[in-house]
């Protein structure tokens, strides 16, 4: 999974505005998974339609080599 960066973050431990990376990693997938596609690319100035390819399998999408092994483990 794509990691997010937050910047000029205040920490109430540290009391110092920092910069944090976040992540969400899934243990397990649901046995119904909808996936949202991002379909335009926006700029200041204009919006431009992505048109790239995405090919996947209709039937037996396996995506468990995806998931957090940690978390299947720990959970």
């Amino acid at each position: 999974m794509q990691k997010e960066e937050l910047s000029d973050i205040y920490c109430e431990k540290c009391k110092k505005h920092t910069t944090f990376k976040k992540n969400y990693e899934i243990a397990k997938f649901p046995k119904y998974l909808i996936i949202t596609l991002k379909r335009f690319k926006y700029t200041a100035y204009y919006k431009q339609k992505i048109n790239s390819l995405i090919k996947f399998p209709l039937t037996n999408l396996d995506l468990n080599s995806h998931a957090c092994q940690y978390l299947q483990y720990h959970s």
